[in-house]
């Protein structure tokens, strides 16, 4: 799971595109199903919604989804 400190560290790196959708993502950097998972977004349904309307339906903010997701790409190195 992912820390704050994981995700203070992540601020730092911005490898993820906000216009992007969660396909782009995951297609890009497969580790990140498992975030995509914690935070409540089907990684396969909403695969062509973008981060934006993805992190809406599930609830949680796009900002703080991104950090997360760039989080878990910097810890796969």
């Amino acid at each position: 799971m992912t820390t704050p400190a994981d995700l203070q560290a992540a601020r730092s790196v911005s490898v993820i595109d906000p216009n992007w959708t969660v396909r782009d993502v995951v297609s890009r950097y497969p580790a990140t199903v498992s975030t995509f998972k914690a935070w409540k977004v089907e990684a396969c349904c909403d695969g062509g919604r973008s981060l934006a309307e993805a992190s809406q339906r599930a609830g949680v903010s796009r900002e703080l989804l991104i950090t997360a997701l760039e989080a878990q790409v910097a810890e796969q190195g």
